[in-house]
């Protein structure tokens, strides 16, 4: 879904979802997993691009 630059209101039109084989999925629970994965992803990023763990 996100590789084909759909808005996220997509997986929740029901009209949508009729015409596709994806599972209902709820923005909500795709913004928590991407803050998430942001959170997870932060202190690597900073390590290869700093030097330091934790950049402000």
């Amino acid at each position: 879904m996100l590789k084909s630059n759909l808005l996220l209101s997509f997986c929740e039109n029901e009209a949508a979802r009729r015409y596709s084989n994806i599972d209902p999925t709820y923005v909500e629970t795709i913004i928590s997993g991407m803050s998430s994965l942001t959170r997870a992803a932060r202190p690597i990023i900073g390590t290869e691009l700093c030097g330091v763990g934790n950049p402000t």
